[in-house]
């Protein structure tokens, strides 16, 4: 039996975040805290729920979105947060968001605890090269561990200076009893994708690519789906620019008729439109790994994804990969899709399984719990 430790989780930073109705981070977070919470001492210092009453919460209030922020403002966040979290006791700290690793790496310094950085979000490490990147990316390679989402991630991490040797690859987990095979859906099943509005997201090529599905199956529909905070609008962001090049497109082609923007839904719905949808298309131009696609792969789903990594690292050889930088190829991977319902059918299995095999929840899991218990023991 591992001997119980005491966990410090670091979600402060933004809103309250919630693992039923977030995006990838919430989820992945969510389930490693509640696994981890059976075994050990977990306190999460922010705003994340819900989580399995085992693990304690200690709230911070939100960062203020002021028009204009200062860096003294800044520094008052980080002063206030730091004097709450140096009351708890932990035995390592745990970044989970480049917005929360500073206050993770000064309480470490401070109470001399290992720092385990935990890139969760892959921004940070693709251009643009902005000022605050590249302090990050100076003190980044200070942490005890830095826990990388996959190999294209560990690549560009190594490129901007953090040492190979503090670098873990801890694939993104999937809860392979959750997102598991439904039954059939009744009716013409739509093509899926769920994904935030921004451009290396690449809507704009699938929407194109959907209009030439459309002249073979112009009864085919197109779900765009996603979380709601900083998706399409919500309190604090109106529609970005590029989502409105998306929306106009829409409009200009015809297409809004047959495509629906969805926000805000619970995994619950998550889970029922992978299990729902004929094709997952996931043509993004850059991820650090791509969780949507391991999901829709472990609800069986047939993918037609870039060709690039990590998503060639992810959907192997159970999907089809194409040039998502051309509509094109994306129209004529789709509609071959939906062509041949055995080869679909062919393929979701094949997915499901790659899922079960290399990106099962418990089994990453247990492989951060091992990395951890490594800084540890030394």
């Amino acid at each position: 039996m591992t001997k119980p430790r005491r966990f410090l989780f670091t979600v402060a930073g933004s809103g309250p975040l919630s693992a039923d109705r977030g995006g990838a981070i919430e989820r992945i977070v969510g389930g490693q805290v509640d696994w981890l919470a059976h075994r050990h001492e977990v306190t999460v210092f922010g705003e994340l729920g819900p989580l399995d009453p085992r693990a304690r919460v200690v709230p911070f209030g939100r960062r203020v979105y002021y028009k204009r922020r200062t860096a003294c403002r800044d520094l008052a966040f980080h002063a206030l947060g730091l004097t709450r979290m140096l009351r708890i006791d932990s035995d390592i700290v745990v970044s989970t968001h480049q917005r929360n690793f500073f206050l993770s790496y000064i309480y470490a310094r401070i109470r001399r605890k290992p720092l385990l950085a935990w890139e969760l979000d892959h921004e940070f490490w693709s251009p643009p090269w902005t000022e605050i990147k590249k302090i990050y990316h100076r003190f980044v390679p200070r942490a005890d561990l830095v826990l990388s989402i996959s190999s294209a991630q560990r690549d560009a991490m190594v490129a901007r200076g953090v040492d190979p040797g503090r670098i873990a690859i801890l694939y993104n987990p999937v809860d392979v009893r959750k997102y598991a095979p439904g039954p059939e859906p009744s009716g013409p099943p739509p093509i899926l994708y769920v994904a935030k509005f921004a451009r290396r997201k690449n809507q704009l090529a699938l929407l194109r690519g959907f209009a030439a599905v459309l002249e073979e199956y112009p009864e085919a529909r197109l779900r765009l789906v996603g979380p709601a905070a900083g998706l399409y609008s919500n309190a604090q962001k109106p529609p970005s620019k590029y989502c409105e090049e998306c929306m106009n497109l829409m409009r200009r082609s015809g297409l809004s008729e047959r495509v629906s923007v969805e926000e805000g839904i619970t995994e619950t719905e998550l889970v029922e439109a992978y299990r729902g949808a004929a094709v997952f298309a996931f043509p993004s131009l850059e991820e650090g790994f791509g969780l949507t696609l391991a999901e829709a792969m472990a609800c069986g789903s047939a993918c037609v994804s870039n060709d690039v990594d990590p998503m060639r690292e992810v959907l192997g050889d159970t999907g089809l990969l194409v040039d998502a930088t051309e509509p094109s190829e994306l129209g004529k991977a789709i509609v071959a899709l939906l062509r041949d319902p055995e080869l679909r059918r062919t393929l979701g299995r094949r997915a499901r399984e790659r899922v079960v095999r290399h990106f099962a929840r418990d089994v990453l899991n247990e492989r951060f719990e091992r990395h951890a218990l490594e800084l540890l023991t030394g």
